[in-house]
């Protein structure tokens, strides 16, 4: 059915099954709907930057840890880039509802796609801004070989990309249609 705070948006109803002599019950939704705030142009090109986005920062995070590099096994770079895991599914989960989102919204989507982007893009900012400061200060350490270099490169490629997703989330504002 979903979460408590969404109970209240749908009504039981008990429908005929033909053929059968009892009655079915469906959920019918009867909360209030929403629309995107942006035309249908800015719709469609906020989705091609979160999904390229997002894939782009999932693979910025996952190619250095294919090589043996000492900078992915600092601290300050890998504890951020583990944290921001539970973000980036969530900020995945919010652009899969991006993407599947009709003209009208019900209320529970409408809040999954905006408030689940915000929150995500803010921790993994946050993450990203740590590990950014942590790949600077490898770097600056001077012990780097090539590929921690590699590695520090895509780390600090990371971080723009997530402020670029908490800054452009702005997009995604929903209204309620009256």
């Amino acid at each position: 059915m979903g979460y408590k705070k969404y109970v209240k948006d749908y009504e039981i109803e008990y429908r005929d099954v033909p053929g059968k002599k009892r009655q079915k019950a469906v959920r019918v939704y009867i909360g209030p709907y929403f629309r995107f705030r942006e035309s249908k142009e800015e719709i469609e090109k906020l989705k091609k930057f979160y999904l390229i986005g997002l894939l782009l920062e999932i693979f910025l995070i996952l190619f250095p840890m294919c090589f043996d590099s000492a900078a992915q096994r600092s601290y300050m770079i890998a504890l951020p880039q583990a944290l921001s895991t539970i973000p980036l599914v969530l900020a995945g989960g919010s652009v899969w509802r991006l993407f599947t989102a009709k003209e009208k919204v019900e209320r529970e989507h409408a809040d999954m796609i905006y408030s689940r982007m915000s929150g995500a893009s803010l921790f993994l900012m946050i993450f990203h801004g740590i590990g950014f400061v942590g790949s600077i200060l490898y770097l600056v350490k001077g012990i780097a070989e090539t590929i921690d270099i590699i590695s520090c490169l895509c780390n600090l490629l990371v971080f723009p990309l997530s402020v670029l997703f908490f800054v452009r989330k702005k997009g995604l504002k929903l209204e309620e249609i009256k």
